[in-house]
């Protein structure tokens, strides 16, 4: 029966209110144990530390952590603080310790943190109390019948893993087969005692990441192989386990207690468990099924004295880093590895998010960047630069550690809107939550939110690397979840005038800010009879803003110009690319050819000069044309790649760009590429590599990745210099920008293409035919 309170029923503060903590025994009896509650005044969701002493000597330590219904009424929110101590808790070390402690002692309740103690509402026991009324009732209770071990036979015993109360030893008869945890394995020696031996307490698995907790007599090491003895990746943390020793009579010197955590994988079924030092002791464990929170939850509980050890081992696992975070505290007053703070934290919270912020800490200490939902990355991998101000205010504590405090770091994942940011010292076996802070709601447009990611006051010479490590995955992400909604939209078709029924060639045109252009478009493609008898005309509107003014005008220019042609509704600006794949998708010629808005024959044939190469030469993949500025000189005659040193990167070039152009040869010139303002290809070779890539920002490079990926498929790219048509460059595309933010477009997709083409191109520039001239 549990007691009533009889005596103090006032709470126990410490320090402040808005940073101490507040608890209070509430019950005990010699049955169910010690109950009451405990929490931090500014942080009363999270659990709080606790440890019974008896006297000065440590008996259990715990947590405060299930919800309490009345303190959270009283405080208006979740209150995470009541603790049960349970007498059956206490080890036989523990009793062992207290051997000597006078009877007369009390017990203590403290703040694991600080050490300040809990006042009582019931009596408070003595420590002879406990040995009456306590430690001889648990004492008393059967244990169960074991068998003495033969000398010299190696025992493998289950299902019980903890040490035997009796002095004996457990017999196995399974020797070598597969066993699951919890199991113990143990070797005698001539005299029946315990040479060396093993046993698994606990095995917990999920997200690959396999948790074991057990213990070793005689050995140092515990390492796990896959079942062809490849080494497995493993942390393991060893410490006492006095219970081991004094259940099996052996020197505490000979007994660790160990935690390892091992990357399984996912497909993996069983293991293997060697100790190096102690061949004999090698057994084969069947991995458990992924585990229920619960199990997670209870195992962490157990290893809250190694809990940074556990979560620096198990950072890359959410489930296993969501269930270690609520344990987290503050770190104790004296605790001085590691200072910081989040100053921003922004938050695309379908794909992830960016924090920035300061941090700096000791050798001996890492920090942590992690939400509450388990999403968890380290400040080593953050962008870091020098900050003057945390240098000043913090030097004399950590001198040159205080340096490059700043730090800058993508969360990439999916996140909550509820999510709390922690930043988090591990030293050791310790974790502590240094600051926290909270999300603010990024743009979920791609160019929005790499305007806010581009104008983030990174150093000039950490742009680069905060852009390739930082940006491009967040944003990244919102491209392709951008992209797969606006796959899923129908766009509208309209069909004005009589298009050829069975097009040899498809003409793809994206129409975006402007619409002039079509007009003139539409004008010199009217007098040029081969277009109006084998070429399909494709709009394509990817500008929402002039749907209207296209769509009235579209019959009045059919008929003006006698000339069918389809136009065909995105109903969203899908950029370059995904303009052009749409356009691809619903065209019905047997060739394509890509041609800006801003592209003008200036007189007819030059579509059978494009295509006459394109049938002769079946290894041909891509077919360009020169193309020319109003002022007659070249703006392109095809494409060269150039590295740029500041950007580390090759950017893409137009030789003879403004130059006065050189007689046509009558014959296609081979090019590395062409530019994607007037490209010409079969259809079927446009959808075996994939067409245009979605996933740049905006617009750049998308012609010339195309380029690439048609010549990894073993097939040339040419130029067709006799023909003519005028380019204004860009001028279909001036309503995207310019000067800095425009520059950072051009970074964020150079990187992309560099990432997967450096390597191609520095071969292809090796090739006589494409080397530059010196």
């Amino acid at each position: 029966m549990i007691h009533s309170p009889s005596q103090k029923t006032i709470p126990t503060f410490f320090g402040h209110l808005d940073g101490g903590y507040a608890g209070l025994v509430d019950y005990m009896d010699s049955e169910n144990g010690i109950f009451g509650w405990l929490l931090g005044i500014a942080s009363p969701d999270q659990p709080t530390s606790w440890t019974l002493l008896a006297g000065d000597v440590v008996l259990l330590t715990g947590l405060a952590d299930e919800v309490r219904d009345d303190i959270s009424l009283a405080l208006g929110r979740t209150a995470r603080c009541t603790f049960r101590i349970a007498w059956d808790r206490v080890t036989e070390q523990a009793r062992s310790a207290i051997r000597d402690v006078p009877g007369t002692d009390p017990l203590r309740v403290i703040v694991s943190a600080t050490g300040e103690e809990l006042e009582w509402s019931a009596k408070r026991p003595t420590v002879q109390w406990l040995r009456d009324h306590v430690f001889k009732r648990v004492s008393a209770k059967p244990t169960t019948e074991l068998t003495a071990l033969p000398v010299a036979e190696v025992a493998v015993v289950t299902p019980q893993a903890a040490p035997p109360s009796s002095r004996s030893l457990l017999v196995g008869r399974h020797v070598g087969a597969v066993r699951s945890a919890p199991c113990v394995l143990v070797v005698p020696s001539e005299q029946g005692a315990i040479e060396c031996g093993v046993g698994i307490d606990h095995a917990v698995l999920a997200d690959g990441c396999l948790v074991l907790t057990g213990w070793l007599v005689e050995a140092i090491a515990l390492e796990a192989r896959s079942v062809d003895g490849a080494l497995l990746p493993s942390r393991q943390e060893l410490f006492e386990r006095v219970d081991v020793a004094d259940a099996y009579s052996i020197s505490r010197d000979d007994v660790r207690g160990f935690l390892l955590v091992v990357q399984c994988g996912l497909q993996a079924n069983t293991i293997k468990l060697v100790c190096p030092d102690q061949q004999q002791l090698s057994l084969t464990l069947q991995l458990p099924p992924i585990a229920k929170s619960e199990a997670m939850v209870q195992l962490v509980k157990e290893q809250v004295p190694r809990l940074g050890a556990l979560l620096s081992a198990t950072a890359h696992s959410l489930r296993w880093a969501s269930q270690i975070i609520p344990f987290l505290q503050d770190p104790p007053p004296l605790f001085n590895a590691a200072r910081g703070h989040i100053e921003q934290a922004k938050a695309a919270f379908s794909v992830g998010g960016v924090v920035a912020g300061w941090a700096l800490s000791v050798p001996t200490c890492e920090i942590l960047v992690a939400t509450s939902s388990g999403i968890v990355r380290f400040v080593c991998d953050a962008i870091r630069w020098h900050r003057d101000d945390i240098t000043q205010a913090f030097e004399k504590d950590f001198g040159a550690f205080s340096m490059d405090a700043g730090f800058f770091l993508a969360l990439p994942g999916k996140l909550h809107a509820t999510d709390r940011l922690q930043l988090i010292a591990v030293e050791g076996n310790h974790a502590y939550t240094i600051a926290r802070g909270d999300w603010t709601a990024a743009p979920q447009e791609p160019a929005s939110f790499a305007k806010w990611a581009f104008d983030f006051p990174l150093p000039p010479d950490r742009f680069q690397a905060g852009l390739s490590s930082h940006i491009v995955p967040v944003v990244g992400g919102l491209i392709e979840a951008r992209n797969n909604a606006f796959h899923r939209l129908e766009p509208e078709i309209a069909t004005f005038g009589q298009p050829p029924a069975n097009p040899l060639c498809s003409i793809i045109i994206p129409l975006y800010g402007r619409t002039d252009f079509l007009q003139q478009q539409l004008m010199e493609f009217s007098d040029d009879p081969f277009v109006r008898k084998q070429a399909e005309i494709v709009f394509v509107i990817d500008d929402p803003r002039i749907r209207g003014t296209i769509l009235s005008e579209a019959a009045m220019l059919s008929q003006v110009y006698e000339l069918g042609f389809t136009v065909i509704d995105g109903r969203v600006n899908r950029g370059y690319s995904g303009a052009n794949n749409l356009g691809a998708k619903h065209a019905k010629g047997r060739t394509l050819l890509f041609l800006n808005s801003d592209v003008f024959p200036t007189r007819p044939g030059w579509l059978q000069k494009m295509l006459k190469p394109l049938a002769e030469n079946p290894h041909l993949g891509i077919v360009g044309g020169r193309l020319l500025y109003c002022n007659g000189s070249i703006q392109h005659d095809g494409m060269m790649f150039e590295w740029d040193n500041a950007l580390r990167g090759y950017l893409n070039k137009h030789p003879g760009s403004g130059m006065e152009p050189p007689p046509p040869r009558p014959k296609p010139l081979e090019r590395i590429a062409v530019t994607g303002a007037c490209m010409l290809m079969a259809a079927e070779v446009f959808a075996e590599v994939g067409g245009f890539d979605e996933q740049f920002l905006i617009g750049d490079f998308e012609d010339s990745d195309l380029c690439l990926k048609v010549r990894r498929s073993g097939r040339e790219i040419v130029c067709v210099e006799d023909i003519s048509l005028v380019h204004l460059e860009r001028q279909s595309f001036s309503g995207l920008g310019s000067g800095g933010f425009r520059q950072r477009v051009v970074f964020y997709n150079l990187h992309r293409h560099q990432t997967a083409w450096g390597p191609t191109i520095d071969g292809l520039l090796q090739d006589p035919r494409f080397r530059p001239a010196a």
